[in-house]
């Protein structure tokens, strides 16, 4: 028994993606009105989170996208039937459809993360602040069984310097990146040395001047800081829209 996935939603006539999907199945157009939802069949029931079916997903938003708007579903959204599509989610949910469309006309998402460089940011925290290097120095010179509470009293104060450095070079990015977009999403840190995980959506025609300020801000932390761009991207991030 076969069920249906669905990517995303497109405008009917727009092109389809032209890329196999999950479980490398060929993805099709279901069009209803004017809408129409990107589509492979797929075998019945939950959709394993694997790397290469994420990524497969992620294709084919990001080559429909080159057609023109996309409202993406999440990864693993499965319905019973291409009749169940129709139904359960292109005619109930038309209105909202149309209108996510209508707002994301010409609007890509980018994905910025900064972090830095660890050996770097280290060395800048024990130059400008030397009452931990001088805690560092005294953990150094006692014997090995003897460091563990010195190199937790150190390891404090380090982690504070990198929670307010990290603050502030965060602000500091996203006053002089957000003014570009039209909306901003950030993302909690992973790890101690995150500075930034944020998602931007962006205008078409500010894409050029989006790029000019990273590089700038980049070019300005060089020695520090690690940036890292992805897009264009459908826009997961600022479509909150569910299918029940």
């Amino acid at each position: 028994m076969t069920a249906t996935y669905v990517y995303g939603i497109v405008r009917a006539g727009s092109a389809g993606a032209q890329k196999d999907g999950v479980l490398g199945a060929p993805v099709r157009t279901l069009a209803a009105g004017d809408l129409a939802a990107l589509t492979s069949a797929v075998p019945g029931g939950d959709i394993r989170a694997k790397r290469r079916d994420v990524m497969s997903h992620s294709n084919v938003l990001q080559d429909a996208l080159a057609s023109g708007p996309v409202v993406p579903m999440r990864f693993g959204t499965v319905f019973e039937s291409d009749a169940d599509v129709i139904a359960r989610l292109l005619e109930p949910k038309r209105k909202d459809l149309r209108r996510l469309l209508d707002e994301l006309e010409g609007q890509i998402e980018l994905s910025v993360r900064a972090f830095y460089r660890e050996e770097q940011v280290l060395a800048e925290i024990l130059r400008e602040r030397p009452a931990i290097s001088r805690l560092r120095e005294a953990a150094r010179s006692l014997p090995e069984r003897a460091n563990p509470a010195l190199q937790l009293e150190l390891g404090q104060p380090v982690a504070a310097e990198l929670e307010a450095r990290r603050w502030r070079d965060a602000s500091r990015i996203l006053d002089v990146l957000s003014p570009r977009a039209s909306g901003v999403h950030v993302d909690d840190p992973w790890s101690e040395y995150d500075i930034l995980r944020a998602s931007f959506l962006l205008a078409n025609d500010k894409l050029d001047e989006f790029d000019a300020a990273l590089e700038d801000v980049a070019r300005e932390h060089r020695d520090r800081v690690h940036f890292k761009c992805v897009g264009p991207l459908p826009p997961h991030s600022f479509v909150s829209f569910t299918e029940g």
